[in-house]
């Protein structure tokens, strides 16, 4: 049983050690002010030492880490290849296939887009802010207004530029902020100072900015000013992985400049050091290099000797491996696009981990993309005249078929489409326009049954009906009008 800080009266020794005795006292509240120093489902053994003074597990605790700063996120962009990849690997993900304007029928909104190079500032705010915490983009929005005031969302004739800063080149004090304790935006972000390294600073009201915030930080962390707001590099939370194999390829590579050793046994070498004859030692070592450089050998006297060691490298391969493979669960990046390695073992093929990394940039879009995009497609739309209704947002898959599963996916929808042609569901009319009847190849079949009399002409009454409820089916037709159908 444990100790305790406060020891009831009726507790004695015989109590103790007996626990059911103890236990039903304790449930029929006869012994009180009970205050456990310890937990008492933990498992110990004074003969194994296990959960006592000398186990060294009890005193494994996580303390110690390295702050990465803003100079040395820097230098780790320049000349850091994995790290940079690591960053830059999820955000060219996240924008590699872009995205899709729903309800955008004429393409308007898209056009703007591209005209901006969104896409390109995006990708690149995304860096910064996966690399140093954070960025944004400033959007040229003509309104009429200062960069200092708020969007006039009545005025908006044209979003004209976007520019883009990591973190490092934004200003932002308690001045900044909302201080107003009434107003619903208290607390947030109302402009910030940006402060480019050759250009003067200004300031620019939120409303006309994309704030992109990096990894969450708790609020106990108190490292850096308004850290707990931008947030923190991606390469945080990864620097002992990162920095482990790091240093584990830079031993390799002392390693192997040290990997055959040559041995020289020269007679009388300790007289020669006692007499401090260093020169005459070095000129015997240059006559034995200068003749392995000549002749491929070795000049050595009668009781001389030299010889070779070589240093053993093995285990260092999965050794390495480990590390690797450490780095990439890390980062959340499969170790076949991390390191371009083959996934390992019989029939291993990697696509279970490229399915789990692609749901993983999906959420990041959706969670870290999707409300400033929205932002700036409703502004574009608003300057458009609100050409498009409702405008939304649609990320495009990451998965991208071959060739040849592409040819498999479209033999396989002609398959289904001849056996409704057979049995007269569809028409052949009907399956080209669904199919082909767009700008790409179409997998999607849509049909307005009350358009097609003229198709019906020569079928009995019972055929007509049976084919209007295939096509009520094919459609996922509400049940009743199924039924209704079928009176």
């Amino acid at each position: 049983m444990p100790k305790h800080k406060k020891i009831d009266p009726f507790i004695n020794d015989s109590l103790i050690k007996d626990p059911k005795i103890l236990i039903e006292k304790i449930k029929n509240d006869e012994i009180k002010n009970l205050t456990p120093c310890r937990n008492v489902d933990n498992w110990s053994n004074i003969m194994t030492g296990l959960n006592q003074n000398k186990d060294k597990t009890r005193y494994t605790t996580f303390s110690g880490y390295t702050v990465l700063d803003d100079t040395m996120l820097a230098e780790m962009w320049v000349a850091e290849g994995i790290g940079k990849k690591i960053v830059s690997c999820k955000a060219d993900d996240m924008t590699r296939e872009w995205i899709t304007i729903t309800n955008d029928t004429d393409n308007v909104i898209n056009s703007v887009l591209e005209d901006l190079d969104a896409e390109y500032h995006i990708n690149l705010v995304l860096k910064w802010a996966g690399q140093f915490g954070g960025g944004l983009n400033v959007l040229g929005i003509n309104d009429g207004g200062e960069l200092e005031e708020p969007v006039n969302i009545n005025r908006i004739k044209s979003i004209d530029w976007i520019r883009t800063y990591d973190r490092t080149e934004i200003v932002i004090t308690e001045f900044h902020f909302n201080m107003d304790q009434k107003s619903k935006n208290y607390g947030e972000l109302q402009y910030v100072t940006i402060q480019p390294k050759y250009t003067a600073p200004y300031n620019v009201h939120a409303d006309r900015l994309l704030i992109w915030k990096g990894e969450p930080v708790p609020s106990k962390m108190e490292v850096g000013e308004y850290f707990y707001f931008w947030g923190m590099s991606e390469l945080q939370s990864i620097w002992n992985q990162l920095s482990n194999l790091g240093a584990s390829m830079n031993h390799i590579v002392k390693l192997l400049y040290e990997f055959i050793i040559g041995k020289y046994k020269i007679d009388g070498l300790g007289q020669l050091i006692a007499e401090n004859k260093r020169a005459q030692i070095e000129e015997i070592i240059s006559i034995i290099e200068l003749a392995k450089s000549t002749i491929n050998g070795v000049l050595l006297d009668s009781k001389d000797d030299y010889s070779r060691d070589s240093a053993s490298v093995s285990g260092l391969s999965e050794l390495l491996d480990r590390f690797m493979m450490m780095l990439a669960a890390a980062s959340d990046i499969p170790i076949t696009k991390l390191f371009g390695r083959s996934a390992a073992g019989m029939n291993a093929t990697g696509e279970g981990d490229v399915i789990n990394y692609y749901d993983m940039i999906r959420s990041r879009q959706k969670s870290k993309m999707k409300k400033n995009l929205m932002k700036l497609v409703n502004y574009i739309n608003i300057s458009l005249g609100n050409k498009v209704k409702d405008p939304g947002i649609d990320f495009n898959s990451l998965f991208q078929q071959t060739k040849k599963e592409e040819l498999e996916c479209k033999k396989l929808q002609a398959e289904i489409d001849h056996i409704y042609t057979q049995d007269g569901v569809l028409l052949a009319d009907e399956i080209a326009e669904n199919r082909f009847g767009g700008e790409d190849y179409s997998y999607e079949t849509k049909i307005d049954i009350n358009s097609r009399p003229e198709e019906e002409e020569g079928l009995s009454e019972e055929e007509k009906l049976k084919m209007q409820m295939e096509l009520l089916k094919q459609q996922n037709a509400p049940k009743e009008e199924i039924e209704i159908k079928e009176l």
